[in-house]
């Protein structure tokens, strides 16, 4: 294991009616003192 990563996010915008709508989702690191690996990984999704 490690060899690919296994963390990403997905976004999606649509219009309803006159209203637009977005939503997203990410999976970043876990665990308390991970706070600058999910940095690095907002940063490259």
């Amino acid at each position: 294991m490690g060899i690919a990563g296994n963390k990403g996010g997905v976004g999606v915008r649509f219009r309803f009616y006159e209203t637009d709508i977005c939503f997203v989702n990410s999976h970043f690191a876990s665990g308390d003192g991970q706070k600058e690996r999910r940095n690095e990984d907002y940063l490259t999704i």
